[in-house]
C-alpha cells in the first residue's frame, strides 16, 4: 500500500487477516477513547488489590498512556510521526491481549460478572489475560469466577444440569480439600511461630549480651576522651594564658633590666655627686681658714655663695637619693611579678591545681598598679632657715 494512503487514517491496527482496527482521525481517536475509559475507569480502584492487581493495572496504564499521547499530538511542535508509532505501539500491546473491541466475548462475559461484584469481573479477565495469581488468596467468590472463566473458556457455557451438578461435587470436595490444607499450613505456620520466637529469643539474650558489652566499653572509651578533652583543653588554656602573659613577661623583664642599669647609675652619679660637692666645700672652707689665719676680713659672698652651693648640692642629691631608692623598688618589683608570672604559667598546666580564687588573686596581684619612681614633693630648693635647721 502506497504511503500516502497509510496516512489517510488516524490509526490502522490489524486484528486479524481479515479485520482491521481503524480510527480516521484524532477527534475520533479522543472519542473512542472516552468511552473506553468510561467502561473500564472502575478497574483503577484495584490497581493495588490482590489477587487481581495485576490485571487491573495494564488497563490502567493504557488508558493514561493513550491519554497522554493524543493530548501531545495537539502541540503544533509535537513529533507526529513518533507519538503515533506509540499509539499504534499500544493498541497492538492490547489488541493481541484482546481487550479492545467491545464486541469481543470474552469481555461480554467477563462484563456480566460485575453485577455480582467487580472482583468477580477481574478474577475472569485475570484467567482471560493468562495475568499472574496466588490461588491461596482466592475467596469462594473468587474461585467460582475462575472456574466459570475456565468453563466459558472451553465452551462448556451450555452444560447439562446433571454435569454442572458433578461439577458442583467436584468443586465441594476440592474445596474441602483447599481446607484441609488450609487446616494443615496453618499448624505448619503455628510450628514454625514456636520455633521462630524461641530462636529470635535467643537471639534477644544475644543481643542483649553483646549491646551490654558495647555500652561498658563506649562508656570507658567516652571517659576517656573526656578525660583527653579535659587535658587538651587545659593545655589549651595554659598555652593561650602563656600566650597573653608573652607580652607582659617581657615588659617586666625589661623594666627590670632598666631599673637595674637605672639604679647603678643613679648609684654612680650620686656618690661622684657627694665626693665632688664635698671636695669643693672642704677646698672653699680651707681657703676661707687660710685668710682668717693671715689676718684677712671675712668675704661673706664666698661664705654665702658655698652655704648657697650647699643647699643647691644637698636638694639634688636628695633627690638623686630617692630616684635611686624608687628604681630599686621598680627593680625588685618588676622581679617579683616576673617570677609570678612564671609560677602562674607552671600552676596553669596542672587544671585541678589552680582554683578560680586563688587565679583571681594571682592576677590581682600581678596586674596591680606599680611605682612610678617620680618625686612629686621636691620641686625647689629648701630655704636657707629650713636647710639649717635640718642640719641641727
Amino acid at each position: 500500500m502506497p504511503d500516502s494512503q497509510k496516512l489517510e487514517n488516524f490509526l490502522e491496527v490489524p486484528i486479524s487477516d481479515e479485520d482491521t482496527f481503524i480510527l480516521t482521525t484524532h477527534d475520533e481517536a479522543a472519542s473512542w477513547l472516552a468511552s473506553y475509559k468510561e467502561e473500564w475507569e472502575w478497574v483503577f480502584q484495584y490497581t493495588k488489590t490482590q489477587p487481581v492487581q495485576a490485571t487491573a493495572q495494564p488497563i490502567q496504564h493504557f488508558i493514561n498512556e493513550l491519554t497522554n499521547r493524543l493530548q501531545q499530538l495537539t502541540n503544533p511542535n509535537a513529533n507526529t510521526e513518533q507519538l503515533r508509532s506509540q499509539i499504534l505501539n499500544l493498541f497492538k500491546s492490547q489488541i493481541n491481549k484482546g481487550w479492545i473491541l467491545s464486541n469481543n466475548p470474552k469481555i461480554k462475559f467477563a462484563l456480566q460478572s460485575r453485577a455480582q461484584s467487580d472482583l468477580t469481573a477481574l478474577m475472569r479477565i485475570a484467567y482471560f489475560q493468562g495475568s499472574p495469581y496466588q490461588l491461596n488468596l482466592l475467596t469462594p467468590e473468587l474461585f467460582d469466577a475462575l472456574m466459570d472463566a475456565m468453563i466459558f473458556d472451553r465452551k462448556l457455557a451450555e452444560i447439562t444440569p446433571s454435569t454442572k451438578a458433578t461439577i458442583t461435587k467436584a468443586i465441594t470436595g476440592y474445596e474441602a480439600d483447599l481446607s484441609k490444607l488450609r487446616t494443615q499450613r496453618d499448624k505448619h505456620d503455628a510450628d514454625w511461630t514456636t520455633q521462630l520466637t524461641a530462636i529470635q529469643a535467643t537471639l534477644k539474650e544475644h543481643s542483649d549480651n553483646l549491646q551490654n558489652l558495647h555500652d561498658t566499653r563506649l562508656e570507658k572509651l567516652d571517659n576517656f576522651i573526656a578525660e583527653s578533652e579535659e587535658k587538651i583543653e587545659a593545655w589549651k588554656k595554659a598555652h593561650r594564658e602563656e600566650i597573653n602573659l608573652k607580652e607582659p613577661v617581657t615588659f617586666w623583664e625589661k623594666r627590670k633590666k632598666t631599673s637595674l642599669i637605672s639604679w647603678i647609675v643613679l648609684g654612680l652619679v650620686f656618690v661622684a655627686s657627694l665626693c665632688a660637692t664635698g671636695a669643693i666645700l672642704v677646698a672653699q672652707s680651707n681657703s676661707i681658714y687660710e685668710g682668717l689665719k693671715l689676718g684677712d676680713k671675712i668675704e661673706y659672698w664666698r661664705v654665702a655663695a658655698m652655704l648657697l652651693l650647699g643647699g643647691l648640692a644637698f636638694w639634688f642629691l636628695r633627690i638623686i637619693s630617692k630616684i635611686f631608692l624608687s628604681q630599686l623598688h621598680a627593680w625588685s618589683d618588676a622581679q617579683e611579678r616576673v617570677t609570678m608570672v612564671q609560677t602562674y604559667l607552671s600552676l596553669l598546666q596542672d587544671e585541678k591545681g589552680l582554683g578560680d580564687n586563688d587565679r583571681r588573686l594571682i592576677l590581682e596581684a600581678l596586674f596591680r598598679p606599680s611605682p612610678s619612681g617620680i618625686i612629686k614633693d621636691d620641686g625647689v630648693p629648701p630655704a636657707m632657715f629650713d636647710m639649717i635647721s635640718r642640719l641641727k
